[in-house]
């Protein structure tokens, strides 16, 4: 309930006015707000408020600190060389193949052509020619590879090994595979 200021008289929360006297009266929330803002002006001026100047910290960067290379100690590399091979030697040369594509295409249709119009007689010299071409066109490790096989070598064996393959039904064939790719691994190096 709320009581009028003017006259003391009883009423209702919800009544604006006073039934009494006709005194506008005003709600107790209002009447708060009124006393905040009286209690807020007096404070203000009473102490005004100041600014705190604005600080701002300083950015300090952390220096990077790295540590510096070490070589390893010589002992360590030569147990290192001897339990890997002389292989550490070439660690840090690049690996590629620097062949075209116009040029196996190329390569591989002249030796098909070579050895279609032989009936296959010629094939050992179509196939050490397009070998010769990718392994001249390959680098491994920094150094360059080298193919020293000719199609006079391979020809003896090849001819050794379609018999073989005729003699047995076609079971050494299985071995064809192997035994080409033991005679290419003989006759490639290293150029430089």
């Amino acid at each position: 309930m709320k009581i009028c200021p003017s006259c003391q008289n009883h009423m209702e929360d919800e009544a604006l006015f006073c039934n009494n006297c006709g005194q506008r009266v005003e709600s107790t929330t209002q009447a708060g707000n009124v006393a905040g803002q009286q209690a807020y002006q007096q404070a203000y001026q009473q102490q005004p408020y100041q600014q705190q100047p604005y600080q701002q910290q300083a950015y300090q960067q952390q220096a990077y600190q790295q540590q510096p290379y070490q070589q390893p100690h010589q002992d360590n590399f030569e147990a290192a060389r001897q339990a890997v091979g002389h292989s550490l030697d070439t660690v840090g040369g690049y690996s590629e193949f620097d062949g075209g594509l116009l040029q196996l295409i190329g390569w591989n249709l002249l030796g098909i052509l070579l050895t279609g119009i032989t009936c296959g007689i010629a094939f050992p010299w179509a196939y050490c020619m397009v070998l010769r071409w990718e392994t001249n066109h390959t680098v491994i490790n920094g150094r360059r590879l080298a193919f020293d096989g000719t199609g006079g070598q391979l020809f003896g064996k090849y001819i050794l090994w379609v018999l073989l393959t005729i003699v047995t039904c076609g079971i050494y064939g299985l071995w064809l595979g192997i035994k080409m790719k033991q005679w290419v691994v003989s006759h490639t190096h290293f150029a430089n």
